[in-house]
C-alpha cells in the first residue's frame, strides 16, 4: 500500500446525501470522508467477492419461495370465501323462501329482528330434522 495520498473530489447536487452521509458519519464517529473511504472499500471488495455474484440468485430464490407461499395461502383464503358465500347464498335462499309469506301478512316496518331470527332458527331445525 502506498503512503501517498490522493485526492478526490465529489460533486453533489442533493444536499439530502451530504446530510445523509453526516448522519452515518456522527453515528460511527469518524468523519464523512472516512465514511466514504469505507463504503468505496466495501464496494470494491464486494465485486470481487464469491457471495457477491451469488447474491442475485439467492434474493432471488428466496422471493420466489415467498412469493409462490403467498400464492397457496392466498389460493386457501379465495377457496375460504367462495365457500362462504355460498353458505351465504343459501341463508339468504332459506331466509326469503321462509320470509316471502310472511311479507305478505305483515308490513315491513312491522316486521322486528326476532321474527326474522326466529324464521332462520326454525328453518334450521327443520333442515336438521
Amino acid at each position: 500500500m502506498s503512503t501517498e495520498i490522493s485526492s478526490m473530489i465529489v460533486r453533489f447536487n442533493d444536499d439530502k446525501i451530504i446530510k445523509g452521509l453526516d448522519d452515518i458519519a456522527e453515528k460511527q464517529d469518524i468523519t464523512r470522508n472516512q465514511l466514504v473511504i469505507n463504503i468505496l472499500q466495501i464496494f470494491i471488495s464486494a465485486k470481487d467477492d464469491f457471495v457477491a455474484s451469488c447474491l442475485p440468485l439467492i434474493v432471488h430464490s428466496m422471493v420466489k419461495s415467498e412469493i409462490n407461499e403467498l400464492m397457496s395461502t392466498s389460493k386457501d383464503i379465495i377457496k375460504d370465501i367462495y365457500i362462504t358465500i355460498l353458505k351465504l347464498r343459501r341463508v339468504t335462499e332459506k331466509i326469503d323462501t321462509f320470509l316471502a309469506p310472511e311479507f305478505e301478512k305483515i308490513e315491513y316496518d312491522e316486521m322486528k329482528i326476532n321474527e326474522i331470527l326466529h324464521l332462520i332458527e326454525q328453518s334450521e331445525k327443520e333442515e336438521n330434522e
